[in-house]
């Protein structure tokens, strides 16, 4: 069964549920503080929306994007980031703050679709990028190559997701965690060298590559639909540097820069506390998308639909249902 639509006007109620169960791990705000914080981000998010010349899928994502791009900066410290499930949340956002007959004209299970699907992208895309900039500064010193570093990384992963989805879509053979990967390091690569000229290595050695996915990858960036059925990957996942070597060899000649520091493993981002880990949901759930009994486990399935369960599952690589 679906689930029944959000009442206009219903954000702080929405907010208020979403933040109960993890009401006991937020130390830094009071409760009344963080849910007015929390509904200033869903109603802020819909400003300046170009309501004119964007298509509904496009509204939905920009609007997620927006929420999460301040959630993330403001909350990226919490214990409890990863084990709060915002679907709803956004959900009751876009139903209040969109225009009103804008929604009333997109049917239901389109609606909750998008909605589920912008939010779970959204939500992993953002996390990485505030995670991305972090880690880099451990890592690379100079300006410049930091900025060409980080749209590397950013639009890597950004196209590896793209062709994730578009496999699934598609009917061709949908990625696994190490195809994922290795489009990822693809696209990073040529990303570092797209102006024809420069070896990737000039920007950025194989072996800071290396450094640098491996803490994004114990970091918890790996898309969430293909962790959850299989689990997070191990501790400096050999997969990461076999990728890294594959991309990375027709341009190297021994010349590359060589980093101060040998990658000694077991780093995670310590700036994000406990939140920079992976998400509960992906490390429980086996083989579900996501785990029942979590805090991120809203019933996703009476809020998307069989059919959009499946779809998950069948990305997540099938299995049946616990």
């Amino acid at each position: 069964a679906m689930a029944a639509p959000a009442p206009t006007g219903c954000i702080e109620q929405v907010v208020h549920e979403a933040v109960a169960p993890i009401a006991k791990m937020e130390r830094t705000w009071p409760l009344p503080k963080l849910e007015a914080h929390l509904c200033k981000y869903l109603r802020s998010a819909a400003k300046n929306l170009d309501t004119e010349n964007r298509t509904w899928p496009e509204l939905v994502n920009d609007y997620c994007d927006n929420v999460f791009c301040v959630l993330l900066q403001a909350l990226n410290d919490r214990p409890w980031l990863n084990e709060a499930d915002f679907l709803l949340c956004i959900d009751a956002g876009v139903r209040e703050t969109f225009p009103a007959d804008l929604v009333a004209e997109i049917p239901e299970q389109e609606l909750q679709q998008t909605v589920m699907r912008a939010h779970d992208r959204s939500y992993e895309e953002q996390r990485y990028i505030v995670m991305l900039w972090e880690i880099m500064g451990q890592i690379i010193t100079d300006p410049r190559s930091k900025k060409k570093v980080h749209d590397a990384f950013e639009v890597g992963r950004r196209e590896a997701v793209a062709r994730m989805y578009w496999c699934f879509e598609n009917d061709e053979e949908p990625l696994n965690l190490e195809g994922f990967v290795m489009q990822w390091v693809t696209s990073i690569v040529s990303h570092l060298s797209s102006d024809g000229v420069s070896k990737p290595d000039h920007v950025l050695s194989a072996d800071e590559a290396t450094q640098l996915l491996h803490m994004l990858v114990n970091g918890g960036t790996l898309p969430v639909p293909l962790v959850a059925p299989i689990g997070p990957p191990p501790q400096n996942w050999q997969v990461v540097d076999e990728a890294v070597s594959t991309c990375y060899g027709p341009f190297c000649n021994g010349s590359g820069r060589k980093r101060k520091n040998a990658w000694k493993g077991n780093q995670t981002p310590s700036a994000f506390g406990g939140g920079g880990g992976w998400p509960s949901a992906a490390v429980a759930a086996t083989p579900a998308p996501v785990a029942k009994g979590s805090v991120r486990a809203t019933d996703r399935g009476a809020y998307a639909g069989a059919e959009a369960m499946a779809k998950k599952q069948r990305l997540g690589g099938g299995g049946e249902g616990a």
